[in-house]
């Protein structure tokens, strides 16, 4: 009997400890570090409130996108939303939104949009550090819609991109086949890839076994 009182409060005291390291998790990651709201390009207002590992944007259409910090370095941070498709940059001084493909906040700062501003996200983080998650698309100008063709290339046309005349050395799969009939286009990302299908998905399993 005391065996298992003593096993009892032990288990009840790691409870505890667990609870109470949930709560403080919770509180310290949706702490509010800063508000500001910043003067864009085009006579635009951003209202952000910065927590330790998050953001929230308080939009004119929308109230409070909910983005989470996915990269962070010297020179920029990165917050994404999945749901919205959306993604925050910020170097410091300057911000930025992103929204798929579109840039509707740019050369955002307290002072207010000086043509130096933060627009082209992957000049300000070094390409060796990027690692995005979605994949984010090169910024259009604002004022001009960008269109992507998409090309098959590869020696056995196993490559899916925007270059007409992309190369590859010269080895065969049986997967390789699979891409004959495959849809190669612009994705959701903005980028070109092979889009996805039951045939597609059933042909590479099925190359798997030969």
């Amino acid at each position: 009997m005391e065996l298992k009182k003593k096993k009892r409060i032990l288990f009840l005291i790691g409870l505890a400890i667990g609870i109470v390291g949930v709560i403080i998790y919770v509180r310290s990651s949706t702490y509010v570090v800063d508000h500001v709201v910043y003067k864009c390009a085009d006579e635009k207002t951003l209202d952000v409130t910065y927590y330790k590992k998050s953001v929230m944007l308080h939009l004119d259409q929308r109230t409070n996108v909910f983005l989470k910090k996915n990269l962070s370095n010297d020179q920029a941070s990165q917050y994404i939303s999945k749901s919205e498709n959306m993604t925050f940059w910020t170097n410091g001084k300057f911000v930025m939104v992103e929204e798929g493909n579109n840039v509707p906040y740019y050369e955002c700062s307290v002072e207010g949009p000086s043509g130096d501003g933060l627009t082209t996200p992957s000049e300000d983080i070094p390409s060796d550090q990027v690692q995005i998650a979605p994949e984010v698309p090169t910024k259009p100008t604002p004022s001009t819609p960008v269109t992507k063709v998409c090309y098959k290339g590869g020696c056995s046309g196993q490559i899916c991109s925007d270059k007409p005349d992309a190369v590859s050395t010269c080895e065969w799969t049986e997967a390789y086949a699979c891409y004959k009939t495959a849809t190669c286009e612009v994705q959701r990302s903005g980028e070109c890839g092979w889009t996805e299908s039951s045939e597609l998905s059933q042909c590479l399993e099925k190359s798997k076994n030969i």
